[in-house]
């Protein structure tokens, strides 16, 4: 996707730009649009770095929500269960509040911790079209 500002000094605006090869950085990518005049490049004011620590903020919560219902499902299976044991068992078995708390402080600090190599690329990587910190076109 190009920035439309580079897109216009770069290609001088031409629409047949999408569907070429282009070069960036070594590597060969194909066009696949251009973005419109005011498009910034986040979301909501987000930047993109904020945002990628958010998404996998988010995504590791969701996973660590998963664990917590599949333990769930699991103790009740395991209590429900009748097995052929030569003494009978009782099985207080119950969800821990200290540890559903390390659950989610594990979940939160996973998922910052992955998501810092993505959010650390991100930001010494400029979009297309828009110049090194520091300088003016």
């Amino acid at each position: 996707m190009l920035d439309h500002r580079y897109w216009q000094s770069a290609f001088a605006g031409d629409p047949d730009v999408v569907g070429r090869r282009m070069r960036v950085g070594g590597r060969a990518y194909t066009v696949i649009g251009v973005g419109p005049p005011d498009f910034a490049g986040t979301v909501r004011g987000l930047t993109p770095t904020f945002y990628v620590l958010t998404e996998t903020t988010l995504l590791s919560l969701l996973a660590g929500g998963a664990g917590v219902g599949l333990a769930v499902w699991l103790l009740d299976l395991l209590v429900t269960a009748d097995l052929p044991l030569p003494t009978p068992v009782t099985l207080d078995l119950g969800l821990d509040g200290s540890v559903l708390g390390f659950t989610f402080g594990v979940s939160v600090v996973a998922g910052t911790l992955l998501g810092l190599v993505p959010a650390l690329q991100l930001q010494r990587r400029r979009p297309a079209g828009y110049p090194a910190r520091g300088h003016r076109q």
